[in-house]
């Protein structure tokens, strides 16, 4: 489509213009601590997917525009992540523009989660009078979600890609019509994955996208998955939109788990998240950021075939705690999974030399990002 070209198009030259100007006006990451990138990274991929994605706003008809989501919404979180990529501001204040954010949507464009789980009939499980405050938090836990995983190059915005152009198929399948506005969402974050995918041609050319990006990403994801599983024509389980932001809510939740279980904050960061337990497991960052995309890739085919066999959302639900918490054990243990897969693939073939692809001692990788931000930020 042409707005999405035109998105695209600005948002790649956005990041061009930005890029030079980064460290005057503050926006760089630099090494050091946790962060383990090489050299001065411009952190203006936030901005840059912001400015895009308003130029295609403003370039689509009144009646498209009401499918936005409030774009003081957005402009709050983008401009507060923008500062804290500058200055580090205490997690309460984020929380509570996060929250002001939530609220302005629903006020301004009157969607808010009431169905949970819908049955074949049509019946479905109301909040009543807890469908506001649950919106509040949920719209706060996909924020913080899409944060918490921008850890290394391209894995923020590959899942974000992935949760946006699966609501966008299974809206197209449902009602049959391409949703101009998820084109216009996707088009900025498919341009950012130019300079941020690790990828050999442009890693002088690469940007993060920092706190301002990942807050963008997780709004539009909240926002698009409310209005998808919460209109009554197109008829989509609420459960099929956790099946497409499975692994950003599986991090979420088992890193504050994990704090919370140690007597420290939640809010306070660490290095153990899924990516960090597989490159010291010997996989290189690029290729761990492949594995976690190709596992939210699977979990969104099946959240797309659980609504074409028009699956009950109860045991939806159902399957997909099941496999969550499997796969959370897995990603949580990969080292120890590794090495007694080795230990049993020595005793199967004993006349095999070296193991299969596995070493008994984790390889140390090369780090391509770490510009862990937002909430999860230690101060």
């Amino acid at each position: 489509m042409l707005q999405a070209a035109i998105v695209f198009v600005s948002t790649i030259m956005l990041v061009a213009c930005l890029r030079p100007i980064a460290r005057t006006i503050g926006l760089v990451d630099r090494p050091g601590g946790r962060k383990r990138h090489h050299g001065e990274v411009p952190v203006v991929g936030g901005l840059a997917m912001f400015g895009g994605y308003a130029i295609g706003a403003m370039m689509l008809p009144a009646s498209t525009l009401a499918l936005l989501p409030a774009f003081l919404s957005v402009a709050m979180l983008v401009a507060v992540g923008a500062i804290d990529d500058c200055v580090d501001l205490r997690p309460w204040v984020r929380l509570l523009v996060q929250v002001a954010a939530a609220i302005v949507m629903m006020q301004s464009a009157g969607v808010a989660i009431d169905r949970v789980l819908t049955w074949s009939d049509g019946a479905f499980i109301g909040l009543g009078a807890l469908a506001m405050p649950f919106t509040v938090l949920a719209v706060i836990a996909a924020i913080n979600s899409y944060n918490i995983v921008d850890g290394i190059d391209g894995l923020a915005g590959g899942l974000g890609l992935i949760a946006l152009l699966s609501f966008l198929l299974l809206d197209f399948i449902r009602t049959g019509q391409i949703d101009t506005a998820l084109v216009v969402a996707c088009a900025p974050v498919a341009a950012f994955l130019v300079f941020n995918a690790p990828l050999a041609f442009n890693r002088r050319m690469r940007c993060f996208m920092g706190d301002a990006g990942s807050t963008m990403i997780g709004f539009l994801v909240a926002w698009f998955g409310i209005r998808i599983s919460q209109d009554a024509q197109a008829n989509v389980q609420p459960t099929t939109i956790l099946w497409m932001t499975a692994l950003p809510l599986m991090e979420l939740l088992v890193s504050f788990g994990r704090r919370l279980a140690k007597g420290r904050s939640p809010f306070l960061a660490d290095a153990d998240h899924f990516h960090h337990q597989l490159m010291r497991a010997g996989l290189s960052a690029p290729a761990a950021s492949g594995a976690l995309l190709s596992i939210a890739a699977a979990y969104a085919v099946c959240g797309l075939l659980m609504e074409h066999f028009a699956v009950a959302g109860s045991v939806s639900l159902l399957l997909l705690l099941t496999t969550g918490t499997v796969c959370c054990m897995a990603l949580g243990n990969i080292s120890t999974c590794r090495k007694r897969l080795a230990r049993l693939r020595s005793a199967r073939f004993p006349l095999r030399a070296v193991p299969l692809s596995f070493a008994d001692t984790a390889v140390t990788p090369r780090a391509t990002a770490a510009e862990e931000t937002g909430l999860d930020r230690a101060h």
